[in-house]
Order: C-alpha cells, then structure tokens, then sequence
C-alpha cells in the first residue's frame, strides 16, 4: 500500500508537472501570438507612415509642377506684355516720323503757294507797268499829234494868206498826211491790239500751268494718303495675326497642362490600387 501509495504521489507530481508544462507552454505560445501580432500592427503602422510620405511628396510635386507652370505662364506674359509694348512703342514712332512728313509737305505746299503769289503779284506789278507806259506813250503820241495838229493849221492859215493859189495842192498835201497819220495810227492800234492779245495768252497759259500743278499736287497728297492707309490696315492685320496665335499658344499650353494633370491623377490612381 505504502508502495501504491508512493506511486500515486509520483504519479499526481508527473501530472502536475505535465500541467505546468502544458501551462508554460500556452504562455510561451500566446506571448509569441502577442509578439507576431505586434509585429504585424508594426509593419502595418510602419507602411501607412510610407503611404503617407509617398501621398505628400506626390502632392509636393504636383505643387512644385503647378508653381513651375504658373511662374512659366507668368513670364510668358510678361514677355507678350513687353512685346506689346514694343510694337506700341513702334507705332508711336512711326505714327510721329509720318506726321512730321505730313507736316513737311504741307509746309512745302505753302512755301510754293507763296512763291506762286509772289511770282503772280509781280507779273501783275510788270504788267500794271507795262499799261502805264503804254498810256504814257499814248499821251505823248497824242501830244505830238496835237502840237503838229496846231502846227499845221497855223502853217495852213499862214499858207492860206500868203498863197492862195496853192490851196489845192495844199489841201491835197494835207489829206495825203491825214491818210499817212491814220494809217499810222492804225498800225499802232494793230500792235497795241497784239500785245494785248500775247499777254493775255501768257495770262491764260500762266493759269493752265499753274491749275495742272495744284492737280498733279492733289494726285501725289492721295497716293500719300492711300499708301499711308495701306499701312496701317497692315500694321493692324499683323496685329490681329500676333493676337491669334498668342491665343493659340494659350489654348495649347491649357491642353498640355490639363493633359499632365490628368497623367498625373492616373498615376496617383493607379498608385493607390497598387497599394490596395
């Protein structure tokens, strides 16, 4: 009994030994579970904490990329706004260099228009001399005619008392000198009749010159005025031509950044299912 008894002891020491065992070994594999499952949780933590970093530096780059293109549309701004103002700045000059022209000319015509006048009013101040000569001649002319008008008749009465016989010679001596006198005086009055006429051909000719100048002055300020409309209407289409293909540039560079932006969201996209 006292033997059985003994085995009995040894045998409850076995199975308790067997239990704490047992129990050892529960602990042991539930700290191990605790130990995996912290590690687990960990590497969890620890890849969030990635996806986080990745999330802002892909944010940080799409800032950085939305600055570059701002700064780049900024300058490229700037620059169309410099060049605007170049070709102002060009008109300005251009505008100023065709009215100082303008001026010019004008100022041209009205030294010729004084010149014309001053040329006019002499012509007429020779001509205005040139009739009070003819006058004067005249006078005298009629003086002469006069003064031997008086001579003869006194010649005549002398004749007419001293001789009378020779009244019909004398008579016909005198109309002979009257015929004389007035073919003379018709010959004079012929040539007075032809200057006149000549000066006021020349008058006349004078005119026409000077009415086919101001035509032909008229003709050359419209061509002027047509070649500097032309111009202009240029200078406006180049205008317009720069203006449509700045808007093109513009449209082109909104295409290429939405294209990128989009580019850029698939790829976050496509990021994000890959970490799913």
């Amino acid at each position: 009994q006292k033997e059985q008894k003994q085995e009995q002891e040894q045998k409850k020491e076995q199975d308790k030994e067997q239990e704490q065992e047992q129990e050892q070994e529960k602990k042991q594999e539930y700290e191990k579970e605790q130990e995996k499952k912290q590690e687990y949780e960990k590497e969890q933590e620890q890849e969030k904490e990635q996806q986080k970093e990745q999330k802002q530096e892909q944010e940080q780059k799409k800032e950085q990329e939305i600055e570059k293109e701002q700064e780049k549309e900024q300058e490229l701004e700037i620059e169309q706004e410099q060049e605007k103002e170049q070709e102002k700045e060009q008109q300005r000059e251009q505008k100023q260099e065709q009215e100082q022209k303008k001026e010019q000319e004008k100022e041209k015509e009205q030294e010729k228009e004084q010149e014309q006048e001053i040329e006019q009013e002499q012509e007429k101040e020779q001509e205005k001399e040139q009739e009070k000569e003819k006058k004067q001649e005249q006078e005298k002319e009629q003086q002469k005619k006069q003064e031997y008008e008086q001579k003869k008749e006194q010649q005549k009465e002398l004749e007419q008392e001293q001789e009378l016989e020779q009244e019909s010679q004398k008579e016909q001596e005198q109309e002979k000198e009257q015929q004389k006198e007035q073919k003379q005086e018709q010959e004079q009055k012929k040539e007075q009749q032809l200057e006149i006429e000549q000066e006021l051909e020349k008058e006349q000719e004078l005119e026409i010159e000077q009415e086919q100048e101001k035509e032909q002055e008229k003709e050359q300020e419209q061509e002027k005025e047509q070649e500097k409309e032309q111009e202009q209407e240029k200078e406006q289409e180049k205008e317009q031509e720069n203006e449509k293909e700045q808007e093109q540039e513009k449209e082109q560079e909104k295409e290429q950044e939405l294209e990128k932006e989009q580019e850029l969201e698939k790829e976050q996209e496509q990021e994000k299912e890959q970490e799913k």
